[in-house]
């Protein structure tokens, strides 16, 4: 039997039984001279040892057939493996690329919304909206605008509540203006505000200061001098340019009661940035720097009287000097960044240039390499020009001759603090489905628009103040700095109005849409409508990540059209976007060359033959005996 067994087993077990036999096995000693347990029991394992590794290696040399067995599955294996990864490589390599989707920055992937908080919403019965009433309105901003930022309109001590009845001073940088609220009201709409996931941006003017500016009281900076060959020059507003301070004589681009600050000087540099980490302690999100445009100027010799920036441009603006001081703003925010982790956004704004783009692309590009936004003029009525030039045809035109690599930076908006909308609902399309940073100043979702001249409420904000005592003109920066037409009456803006002051306001003055007759209702002739379906497009990673592209063979259209361009952005759909001033009767527009069929996303206003989300087979549009204007159509390629 046990030779049977024997038979039986295999190579190793035979090796193993062969081991056992070999091991003594010997009885417990009973004298002192016994070996001791371990060291037996260490013999034995260094005997098996030696001996197993003999027998193995015998094993190896006359039953070698499992090793060659081995190493031929390791070789197909490895050779499978190998054919997997280059099959792979080339797979995607080959394989369409899609756009990357990472994390960006918030102003990257939200869209903004501009707000004076003064004219937004009163919570005390002043007449002037404050802080508590910007902060009831917060679903307004995130839940039905949709945005993801907002960029607060000056609010420091002065702005409003000052001795010289005009907006637009500074008192003091680190104290919030009186009618506007308090630091712990401040506070609780950052706590608030971030809580719903909204940022806060807030804007700076460093250009000038005003005459009772604390820093002007304790001889802590240096004011600009003034120069002798400015003396046949007048101010912006048409003010002399030199201010009396003790007996010396500074500069002034906006006149009296405010002078600029020379921002190349360390001192008044470093008062700067205490002001700046005041307010990124405190938790802000961003700052906007306005009237970037005139931080540096240059020296130019004038013979004769001339208003400073009367149209064209004047080569003293957007100086080299200008980005110094902006970049070194930059690495104060970044050295704060870097200690404290989080991201702060620096923002760039020209100010109240009156005019200077004639024919030219913005020159705000300057601040490109410093700068994380530059708010652009490329759509705002005339590109800025407060001076009666025709308007172009084409307002895309410079646009896009600016580097793609660039526009990720340009903040996008058809109004801002100094220049008042026009409600052109051509711009609005645009600024919204370009590339760049959309930025919604407040009321222009409603198509609010600039007061009729002379007959602004008196008893509500501004109150018959102007901004730095400018005269009332049709473009006036006061106009962009008028009460929100939250509903007719104006309850919903000032518990206070008793009477029919405001809703002559709104039916006279700025004709606009109030917020409570458009949200929730689907009326697809609104503006609101238009701004809403825009935003919802927005979301789609084509206009967000992709490129843009004009479409050359619809020139010989220029005088019907406003923009046609393509969407693309690699894996995802694309868009075309038309913008059509006019259209004669049995207008074609051809896409069939660009996509095999298209989904329509949005034609306003509606046109019978383009329903929303309705799928045309044969891209090849014909508006047949229809004379359009203002004209809106936004197509996915499927």
């Amino acid at each position: 039997m046990n030779n049977f067994k024997n038979k039986i087993m295999s190579p190793r077990e035979k090796l193993l039984e062969e081991i056992r036999k070999r091991i003594p096995i010997e009885p417990d000693s009973e004298d002192g001279n016994s070996t001791p347990t371990s060291s037996i029991s260490t013999s034995f394992e260094m005997t098996s040892q030696v001996e197993s590794c003999k027998e193995l290696a015998n094993l190896d040399e006359t039953h070698s057939t499992w090793k060659y067995i081995l190493i031929v599955l390791s070789t197909v294996i490895s050779l499978l493996c190998l054919g997997l990864l280059v099959w792979s490589t080339l797979y995607i390599a080959s394989s369409p690329k899609s756009t990357p989707i990472s994390k960006s920055t918030f102003w990257n992937s939200e869209v903004g919304y501009w707000v004076d908080v003064f004219a937004f919403r009163d919570s005390d019965g002043d007449l002037v909206g404050d802080l508590n009433g910007f902060l009831s309105e917060v679903d307004y901003i995130k839940g039905v605008i949709g945005s993801g930022f907002v960029i607060l309109g000056p609010i420091t001590k002065g702005f409003y509540s000052n001795s010289h009845n005009m907006i637009g001073l500074v008192d003091d940088y680190e104290k919030l203006d009186e009618a506007v609220g308090t630091m712990d009201d401040f506070r609780h709409v950052l706590k608030q505000f971030h809580e719903k996931d909204l940022k806060v941006i807030l804007t700076f003017d460093f250009n000038s200061v005003s005459i009772n500016h604390k820093w002007i009281k304790e001889n802590r900076i240096k004011p600009k001098v003034f120069e002798n060959s400015l003396r046949n020059q007048i101010s912006r507003y048409g003010k002399p340019l030199s201010v009396d301070i003790r007996g010396q004589e500074y500069y002034s681009v906006f006149g009296s009661p405010s002078v600029d600050l020379d921002l190349t000087d360390i001192d008044t540099q470093n008062a700067i940035f205490d002001v700046i980490h005041y307010w990124m302690r405190e938790g802000i999100d961003g700052i906007l720097l306005d009237n970037a445009a005139y931080f540096v100027e240059q020296e130019e010799q004038h013979e004769t009287q001339k208003k400073v920036l009367s149209c064209p441009q004047r080569e003293e603006m957007y100086t080299q000097g200008n980005v110094k001081f902006v970049e070194k703003v930059r690495q104060e925010i970044d050295k704060w960044m870097k200690i404290n982790g989080k991201k702060v956004l620096l923002g760039v704004n020209a100010g109240d240039t009156w005019c200077d783009l004639t024919g030219r692309p913005d020159p705000m590009l300057i601040f490109r390499e410093v700068a994380d936004v530059i708010i652009i003029r490329e759509f705002l009525p005339n590109r800025g020009c407060k001076e009666n030039f025709p308007p172009t045809m084409n307002l895309t035109c410079k646009y896009h001759s600016y580097q793609d690599a660039y526009k990720h930076k340009l903040g996008l908006t058809v109004s801002t603090s100094s220049f008042p909308s026009r409600k052109n609902v051509l711009s609005l399309a645009a600024s919204l489905l370009l590339p760049g940073i959309p930025i919604i100043y407040y009321g222009t979702e409603l198509g609010m628009t600039s007061l009729n001249r002379g007959s602004r409420p008196e008893q509500l904000y501004p109150k018959r103040k102007s901004y730095n005592n400018e005269e009332l003109i049709d473009y006036g920066s006061i106009l962009s700095h008028q009460p929100m037409p939250w509903d007719t009456r104006g309850q919903r803006f000032s518990g206070a109005i008793n009477d029919s002051s405001f809703k002559n306001y709104v039916e006279k003055n700025i004709k606009s849409e109030v917020v409570e007759n458009v949200v929730n209702r689907k009326c697809e002739k609104t503006i609101y409508y238009l701004v809403q379906r825009l935003i919802n497009l927005r979301q789609n990673p084509t206009f967000k990540l992709g490129t843009m592209e004009e479409l050359s063979s619809f020139k010989d259209y220029e005088k019907h059209y406003y923009g046609v361009f393509i969407r693309r952005a690699a894996g995802f759909p694309t868009f075309v976007i038309v913008l059509l001033r006019y259209t004669p009767p049995n207008f074609v527009l051809d896409f069939r060359y660009i996509c095999s069929s298209v989904t329509v996303r949005l034609a306003y206003p509606s046109i019978p033959n383009l329903p929303a989300n309705d799928l045309l087979r044969c891209p090849e549009i014909h508006l047949v005996n229809s004379t359009l204007s203002n004209q809106i159509i936004v197509l996915q390629c499927n």
